[in-house]
């Protein structure tokens, strides 16, 4: 679907924002922080590979109320973006050697990021504000002492506030402010849901989210697979805008993922706690609000979660984080043994005979088919589909490696596979349209603008040899061919280590590392 503007290879040139120096550390807050320093290498893998393509925009995807700016994109966790993302033309790479996951835009272009200050040797979780051009950090609320923010589920809405939540069971909603004296941010509500009563010994908080109505919903939970203690039940609920919360208890049932909102319904799926492998189901979920303390449960559906977790895998049931799917359908992937699926359910109780579920396709291969990473959900004006990535036998989750050069980098053991499903507006079947035979561990991010979805790779041939250079990788959303590859950097410091990629209003791409923030745009 792509006009290559170069033939099938271009050693094109890649312009670098820095020269990246040995070395490197990430300096003080309000300081411009110095790029990431490759820790191999990175000339033994081409600069460029491919060619520049021409946009082809697709439909934008309808927005979900509240409007928030999350991890995965919106309240939906489509990891969709209405700007417009590199092409390919004239490549200018650059980076910020300072830790900043996510990246949250306002309706302004103003950057808000999870942000771990180290200046002071002792590690502090921050919800900073940040120079979008820089990456320099130029003002920060620290979490308070003993508290570990969820920096994966972090939300800012409309009205420029920040909803994060901690392990240890508080909720803070925190108000940026900016004004001509710079920015501030104001901690505007605190809730403990231990000193409430709400959470007990063994529980501790994975999510937060705004709903339209002024709500908060929450969830217990933690990533069994890296070891994050999940509990043995997991608490589902929702903080009114003032009152006690409402809850509902869901008993040996554990939450690993992210929730979607859509306007006060709440979807959430839960599969068997940490060391059960008699239970092979799990739960999908839509609450919403009730009355008295209580929470609804508007359905429920239970689906494969499989013997255990996969090889290379984080989650003991699905791996997905709900996908909404306009305001039609919700997706996810099951754990199934042996070949995983895509679940696709309707958003709304079913009724007049019709199955919750819309359609359960196998994904990948048999024996070799997992995903632990959020889905892209794509909204063509009714008609829908959904892209899914392969991470069976991925190396595992780093974030301090004693060697960043190590053999943790090595992703050619891992299956290949991105995977793009049709999910026809009428219901059916969820037939598959390509599957394009790259490896990506990161989360992706789909420019509804150009029409390509933006991943990070790395160079199989050297890999198998132990060099690893990583790379900026666009596939064409219409046939999954690969248009372009951009080396981003070499060695472990360029591992993208399961982060997001984001793209800014300026049309920069934007890839969390191990050493920090590696960035993309096109060059004038």
């Amino acid at each position: 679907m792509y006009r290559r503007a170069l033939s099938a290879i271009s050693a094109g040139t890649v312009l670098t924002l820095a020269v990246v120096l040995p070395g490197s550390a990430a300096g003080a807050a309000g300081s411009t922080p110095p790029p990431v320093a490759s820790s191999q290498d990175p000339s033994a893998g081409p600069p460029f590979v491919g060619g520049p393509a021409e946009p082809h925009p697709l439909p934008a995807n309808s927005p979900f109320y509240p409007q928030v700016s999350g991890m995965h994109g919106d309240g939906g966790n489509t990891n969709t973006s209405r700007y417009a993302g590199p092409t390919g033309t004239r490549p200018v790479t650059g980076s910020a050697a300072v830790p900043l996951s996510p990246l949250l835009w306002d309706s302004a272009g103003r950057l808000t990021a999870g942000y771990v200050n180290t200046a002071s040797g002792t590690p502090v979780n921050a919800v900073a504000a940040v120079d979008p051009t820089t990456l320099a950090v130029t003002a920060e609320w620290d979490a308070p002492a003993g508290q570990t923010l969820n920096f994966g589920y972090l939300y800012q809405n409309a009205g420029d506030q920040v909803l994060v939540s901690s392990r240890q069971g508080h909720i803070y909603l925190i108000q940026r402010r900016d004004g001509s004296g710079g920015t501030t941010f104001d901690l505007v509500r605190d809730v403990d849901l231990v000193a409430d009563g709400v959470l007990g010994p063994g529980q501790s908080l994975l999510n937060a989210a705004f709903d339209a109505a002024g709500n908060i919903w929450f969830t217990t939970g933690g990533i069994i697979g890296i070891g994050q203690n999940a509990g043995t039940s997991t608490i589902v609920g929702y903080l009114p805008p003032s009152g006690a919360p409402h809850t509902v208890d869901l008993p040996n049932q554990a939450e690993e993922n992210g929730i979607a909102v859509s306007g006060t319904t709440a979807y959430v799926v839960t599969g068997p706690v940490a060391g059960d492998t008699a239970n092979a189901t799990g739960t999908m979920y839509a609450f919403a609000p009730g009355g008295g303390t209580a929470v609804t449960t508007v359905w429920n559906q239970d689906y494969q979660a499989g013997d255990g977790v996969k090889p290379g895998g984080f989650a003991r049931g699905s791996g997905a984080t709900p996908t909404l799917l306009g305001d039609s359908y919700v997706a996810i992937t099951d754990n199934a043994d042996n070949q995983i699926n895509l679940l696709v359910y309707r958003q709304g109780a079913a009724g007049n005979g019709e199955s919750q579920l819309v359609c359960g396709t196998p994904l990948f291969s048999a024996g070799a088919s997992a995903n632990d990473v959020g889905l892209v959900g794509e909204d063509q004006g009714g008609r829908y589909s959904v892209i899914v990535q392969n991470d069976f036998d991925a190396p595992q989750f780093q974030a301090a490696p004693s060697d960043v050069n190590g053999a943790f980098n090595n992703m050619d053991q891992m299956a290949p596979g991105v995977e793009k499903l049709a999910v026809p507006g009428a219901g059916g079947t969820c037939p598959k349209q390509w599957t394009a035979p790259v490896r990506v561990k990161s989360v992706p991010v789909l420019s509804t603008a150009t029409g390509l979805l933006y991943g990070y790779t790395q160079d199989p041939s050297l890999a198998a040899d132990g060099t690893y250079v990583w790379y900026f990788t666009a596939l064409d959303y219409c046939t999954g061919a690969v248009v372009w590859r951009v080396r981003a950097g070499g060695g472990g410091s360029y591992n993208d280590d399961y982060k997001a990629a984001t793209l800014g209003p300026d049309g920069t791409l934007y890839q969390g590392i191990l050493g920090g923030v590696a960035t993309l745009r096109d060059g004038s």
